[in-house]
C-alpha cells in the first residue's frame, strides 16, 4: 500500500476532509480552543467553546440530559470508529 501511495500519490488533506465530513453527518462537533476564531469554525460546520465544561454544557443544552458525549484529546490526530452505527 505504501508503494502504491508513493507511485500514485496520496493526499492526507483530502482523506481527512472526507472523514471529517462523514463524522459531521452523524454528530455535532464542538472544538475546545482559544486559538481558533468562531468564523473559521463556522465555515467548518463546528462550534467553539473556551473550556471542556462549556462544551459539555453546550452539548447537553442541544441534545438533552441523555446525550452521548465523547471527548477526544488531540481529536484531529484520531479517526474515531463507532461500533453498531
Amino acid at each position: 500500500m505504501i508503494d502504491r501511495f508513493i507511485r500514485e500519490g496520496y493526499s492526507i488533506g483530502a482523506s481527512k476532509a472526507w472523514l471529517f465530513s462523514r463524522c459531521l453527518k452523524r454528530s455535532d462537533l464542538i472544538v475546545v480552543s482559544k486559538h481558533i476564531d468562531d468564523e473559521t469554525l463556522k465555515k467548518m460546520f463546528t462550534q467553539r467553546a473556551d473550556t471542556i465544561d462549556r462544551a459539555i454544557r453546550m452539548a447537553l443544552a442541544k441534545q438533552g440530559e441523555n446525550a452521548q458525549i465523547i471527548l477526544l484529546k488531540n481529536g484531529s490526530d484520531m479517526i474515531p470508529r463507532f461500533e453498531g452505527r
